[in-house]
């Protein structure tokens, strides 16, 4: 499915090497079946690899997300001005992550979340 989204060849390597790699494929059909747009959706996947390495980056596996770990990641992008938000927006690369974490939780990946 990822290669419905990415045609350069060291695109689809470093996707397929990453430790997001198997996942990738369910992100992107999901994304799909509730009609994100093309380019929603390669943002979203690129979030998911680049996220992926950040993670094997700290010795982190994926099984070891959590809600805290995602929020360390994002903590540190740089949040874009928006008029009547103070604190600005969160970067383009973190705003798909929870989708991303729910996915992994709904398929056994990650544990459900404690409310």
């Amino acid at each position: 499915m990822v290669e419905t989204y990415f045609a350069a060849p060291y695109v689809l390597d470093r996707m397929r090497s990453g430790p997001m790699a198997p996942y990738l494929d369910a992100l992107a059909a999901e994304l799909q079946s509730q009609d994100y747009s093309r380019k929603s959706i390669r943002r979203q996947l690129r979030n998911a690899d680049s996220f992926g390495w950040w993670l094997g980056e700290r010795n982190l596996a994926v099984t070891e997300i959590t809600d805290e770990v995602v929020g360390s990641y994002v903590v540190g992008m740089h949040r874009s001005a928006r008029a009547g938000s103070p604190k600005g927006y969160r970067a383009h690369n973190g705003r798909g992550l929870p989708r991303l974490v729910e996915q992994l939780r709904r398929s056994g990946v990650l544990p459900t979340a404690i409310a």
